[in-house]
């Protein structure tokens, strides 16, 4: 704006100075015409006079443009304060919004600190009611605590009245241990004398081809082991047929083992029902749970069978797996005869097989009685079973393992539970030892080389 106002000054000062050179030279023209002086004398005076008017017109000609100029600049200088005025005005209004939305921001953070002062205090007001419920709900829970531990402590005492009383109400056992002892015992001689039997009616024809004999090997191999049914079918028993009477007597020791240890014959059931029986056993009597355990198998067998007898269908499959061992030892085999020779053998051993099911599930409640038998290939151990070929009996000093072929007579034990004890602390005490034939035998007879033995592991033929 400065600058402009100078530019202003600077042409009205040459404007002035041309207007004065034009005064001074019309003050000489009117000189000159005043004193008529002769134009001869005056020469030099009007080449003057020229000159000035054409000075003159040249100042003349320059004020005009200098005119121009300063009326430019004139405009050029309102346009720019115009400009300005506007920016001014712009700005202006700029500060004017923005003092009013620092106004408006300032108001709201006016409001926002009275509504945080407000929630400081509504939070301190909650913290205070915090603490107080925290207190009160440890004070509960302390209170609650020593409840449950009181009502705990009477629950254990009315459990054990509850207990006390079932056991005195509950049923007696209607059978002694010894009375089992010797039902398994009577079992055992039945199972000899049949395979006494068998073998004496045994007669070798070494017919170990033809049809059904490798479906008759893979049964045998179920029934009583890879290791005897290879003896079975690679020994030739002309001469002495006692593995054919072992074979017989292992096979049925463990068709009878599993028929007394069965809880309804369906093999599905017997894991599922011995899992809960020993869930039970955990956290209810024994006698409580004998309950249910005879319960139990009572109508399970009367939902399956409804009363019927299961003698002839048990005969009838234990009559076919004696056929199948004779048949792999080289003998031609009369199912029909074989019926009919041992036929009333094997009923009375099923009949007694299903009676002990019946006695030690049903009729035994205030502890268990479990049929033994030990799996092919288990070790020997003097404690828990007899050597039935064993003239001195082996001791646990002996450093040779000694490893079991099969079982040839059933072995029982009671197991009992502690009073307060778990299901798992069971005490067991054997009252007949199962009777074993040692892998030993088949070398001191003379049966097989040592290193001929068949080093496969065997199968557990445990039911």
């Amino acid at each position: 704006m400065t600058d402009t106002w100078t530019s202003l000054l600077k042409i009205a000062w040459k404007v002035a100075l041309t207007l004065t050179a034009i005064k001074c030279a019309h003050y000489v023209v009117r000189r000159v015409s005043s004193s008529r002086l002769r134009l001869s004398q005056y020469g030099s005076v009007l080449g003057r006079h020229v000159q000035l008017r054409l000075e003159v017109d040249e100042a003349r000609r320059t004020v005009q443009g200098l005119r121009e100029r300063l009326q430019q600049e004139s405009e050029s200088a309102q346009l720019r304060e115009e400009l300005l005025h506007q920016e001014a005005g712009f700005w202006r209004r700029m500060e004017h919004l923005a003092r009013k939305e620092i106004g408006r921001k300032d108001e709201e953070y006016r409001r926002a600190e009275v509504r945080i002062e407000a929630q400081s205090e509504r939070l301190l007001v909650l913290e205070a009611r915090l603490r107080d419920a925290m207190f009160l709900a440890q004070e509960q829970e302390r209170v609650f605590a020593e409840e449950r531990a009181s009502m705990q402590a009477l629950l254990a005492v009315a459990q054990e009245d509850l207990s006390t009383a079932q056991d005195s109400f509950a049923p007696e056992d209607k059978t002694a241990d010894v009375d089992v002892v010797q039902l398994v015992r009577s079992l055992n001689l039945d199972i000899s004398k049949t395979a006494t039997l068998l073998t004496e009616s045994f007669h070798v024809e070494d017919h170990r081809r033809g049809d059904g004999f490798v479906e008759a090997y893979e049964r045998t191999k179920v029934a009583v082991g890879p290791i005897m049914a290879e003896l079975l079918e690679s020994i030739h028993h002309e001469d002495d047929p006692i593995l054919v009477h072992i074979a017989l007597q292992a096979d049925m020791i463990s068709f009878a083992a599993g028929i007394i240890s069965a809880w309804d014959f369906q093999h599905q059931s017997n894991a599922t029902f011995s899992g809960i029986y020993k869930q039970m056993l955990k956290s209810e009597s024994q006698k409580a749970v004998g309950r249910w355990r005879a319960l139990t198998r009572q109508y399970s067998k009367q939902r399956l069978y409804n009363g019927r007898d299961l003698t002839a269908g048990f005969t009838n499959q234990l009559a076919e797996r004696l056929a199948d061992i004779m048949f792999i030892s080289g003998a031609r085999v009369d199912h029909e005869r074989l019926r009919q020779s041992v036929n009333a053998s094997l009923e009375s051993i099923i009949r007694s097989a299903l009676n002990l099911q019946q006695v030690i599930g049903e009729q035994v409640l205030s502890r268990d009685l479990e049929i033994m038998t030990v799996r092919v290939d288990d070790l020997f151990d003097p404690e828990q079973m007899e050597d039935v070929y064993g003239d001195e009996e082996p001791t646990a000093d002996d450093h040779e393992p000694l490893h079991v072929l099969c079982t040839a007579s059933l072995g029982l034990r009671r197991c009992d539970k502690p009073k307060g004890g778990l299901g798992d602390e069971l005490q067991v005490t054997t009252l007949v030892r199962p009777k074993v034939v040692l892998e030993t035998l088949v070398y001191e007879l003379g049966l097989v080389e040592e290193e001929e033995m068949s080093p496969q592991s065997s199968e557990n033929t445990d039911v």
